[in-house]
């Protein structure tokens, strides 16, 4: 019997909401210590990937410091 032919969409996400309930951290209170954001930067890149990676390096060449 092929291992993959039960497998479902329905029970991954099955699995995934209760693995989440179980180690609680999915519906986490956030924390009431969090500080204020209060930075000014010219350009923020999020992610790593190819794109991000080249986003930064544009920004360099253009001459962006922040």
């Amino acid at each position: 019997m092929n291992p993959l032919s039960s497998f479902s969409r329905r029970n991954f996400l099955r699995t995934l909401a209760v693995t989440g309930l179980a180690s609680g951290s999915a519906f986490a209170a956030p924390s009431s210590t969090a500080q204020p954001f209060n930075e000014v930067h010219d350009l923020v890149i999020v992610g790593s990937g190819f794109a991000g990676l080249s986003a930064a390096y544009a920004a360099l060449k253009a001459g962006v410091k922040d």
